[in-house]
Parts: structure tokens; C-alpha cells; sequence
């Protein structure tokens, strides 16, 4: 991964994937929600940049990820958002716009949903871009998991 003020072609700088990935198994916990939107660059031996997108965990892992875009694209970054695309529509779901059932209450599923949708709908249509988020949850539609609440939407409080 690159940090904001990282450069791909200094590997000092940059954090391994798979470093991360162990941190968060080693976590004592039930589930993690892992949310990054950010840069990933796959290296191979002597620097050179792989084609080879990242392999995220998934069916034996409990961290649950919401990636910003799919394989080794960045996101987009719109200064006028002042947030990267994903991040935006990340924070506009959890104040309320995900909330679909408007019982007050944004849950992971209707997050993930929201943001599924937006995202690559807004890239299309406002930046006629592609940028689709990877989203690899452990969760069956009716799991504990995808009811989780995640924030109480404006109108709830």
C-alpha cells in the first residue's frame, strides 16, 4: 500500500498487504470492518511493478472489507469532494442517504448496498470514469453481520 505522501518507485515507503492483513488476523475480535480508500501497488522482485491486482482475505477471515476501487486502480479524487470518491459516498450513506428502510438506522448491508451503487453511478455520470469498490464481507443476506448498525441516520437523532 502507498501512504498519501508515499511514491511507488521508493519501496521503502510503501506497507505490505499481506503485513496488514496479518495485524488484523491477530486482532482478538469477533469481526473487523477494514475500510480503505487508497492507493494499492503490486511489486515484485527488484521493484517491478506486478499486473496482478490484490488478493484481499475472504471466507475464513473476519475482517470484513470495503476497498475503494477493484485491482491496482487508484480511486478517483475529485478536489471539488475535498474526499476521494469512495470516502464521499462513504460518509454521505452513513448520515443518513443508505439508510432505504428509513427506520433510522444505517446498517452494513445497506451500506454496502448504498455504495455499491453510487459510487460507480457517480464516476460514470459526473467524471465518465469507471471506479467500482470491492466489497468482501463473510455474510450470508441474513447474518448478524449485514443488520449490524453502523450509525443512527440525522433524522433518527
Amino acid at each position: 500500500m502507498i501512504p498519501y505522501d508515499g511514491k511507488p518507485n521508493s519501496t521503502t515507503r510503501l506497507y505490505p498487504l499481506k503485513d496488514l492483513e496479518a495485524g488484523l488476523a491477530r486482532l482478538k475480535t469477533k469481526q473487523t470492518l477494514f475500510i480503505f480508500d487508497g492507493g494499492v501497488l503490486s511489486i515484485g522482485p527488484g521493484g517491478a511493478a506486478k499486473h496482478k491486482g490484490p488478493r484481499w482475505s475472504s471466507s475464513k477471515s473476519p475482517v470484513l472489507h470495503l476497498i475503494g476501487t477493484t485491482g491496482l486502480r487508484n480511486g478517483l479524487e475529485p478536489v471539488k469532494l475535498r474526499h476521494g470518491l469512495f470516502t464521499y459516498y462513504l460518509l454521505r450513506g452513513l448520515k443518513g442517504e443508505a439508510d432505504t428502510n428509513v427506520d433510522g438506522d444505517v446498517t452494513l448491508r445497506e451500506l454496502t448496498t448504498f455504495i455499491g451503487r453510487a459510487v460507480p453511478a457517480a464516476a460514470k455520470q459526473d467524471f465518465n470514469q469507471e471506479q467500482r469498490p470491492l466489497i468482501v464481507l463473510r455474510m450470508l443476506p441474513s447474518s448478524r453481520s449485514a443488520g449490524l448498525v453502523l450509525t443512527k441516520s440525522a433524522s433518527a437523532r
